[in-house]
């Protein structure tokens, strides 16, 4: 049963294929669907690895990998549709996929790590979330069944629903993901000058007894 918080985060990784076919034929409602359903068993599989401590390396791994392959797709639809802008689109998968390249590389040069997301991450992660739900919600056919606030927002600003969802939630999703990702670099380059740093203190008197002897 240990392994159950990991079979849940390779579930929501299948979702990602239905979603984005959905997506992209306009299907929204069924899209919604299958979010709201990862986005519960996502809170599930985290409430159930920290109630009966099944924690693990590879599900510190699994868990925000499935997330942020939900959302990459997701950008990269909207992108080719024209609802999020191809320069945010590049900045958002390219941060993930520095981190993710770098997460790698540091495995294999020093082992294996603990995974723990930023504040800023956290809120870049929310913020990329409520974005795309907020176009997704453009989207619905049915007017009826979208966010009475969204429209309301929209009007006290003098704005439509789609100028509002642009400047604002784009931009402070550019800003939130060029700063975490900025986060990471710099919290990474110290932990792999730390890693260097000891490799050079284990070293170094193994050296100066090889040399003396």
């Amino acid at each position: 049963m240990h392994y159950l918080p990991n079979v849940l985060s390779i579930l929501r990784m299948l979702l990602v294929v239905p979603t984005a076919w959905f997506l992209w034929h306009g299907e929204i409602a069924l899209a919604l669907a299958l979010m709201a359903i990862a986005g519960i068993s996502d809170g599930v599989d985290g409430a159930l690895a920290r109630h009966y401590n099944w924690q693990s390396h590879l599900g510190s791994i699994l868990d925000p990998l499935a997330d942020k392959i939900l959302v990459a797709a997701t950008f990269v639809v909207f992108t080719f549709q024209g609802y999020i802008p191809f320069w945010l689109a590049v900045l958002t998968i390219g941060r993930d996929l520095i981190i993710l390249i770098g997460g790698s590389l540091y495995r294999l040069a020093f082992g294996p790590f603990d995974i723990q997301p930023s504040l800023v991450s956290k809120a870049n992660t929310a913020v990329q979330v409520i974005t795309l739900i907020l176009i997704m919600l453009y989207l619905l056919p049915d007017a009826s069944v979208q966010l009475p606030l969204l429209a309301q927002v929209g009007d006290y600003l003098g704005r439509s629903t789609e100028q509002w969802v642009d400047p604002y939630c784009l931009w402070l999703l550019a800003i939130l993901g060029g700063a975490s990702g900025l986060h990471y670099i710099v919290i990474w380059s110290g932990r792999t000058r730390h890693q260097l740093n000891l490799r050079k203190q284990v070293t170094a008197p193994a050296r100066e007894g090889s040399s003396g002897s």
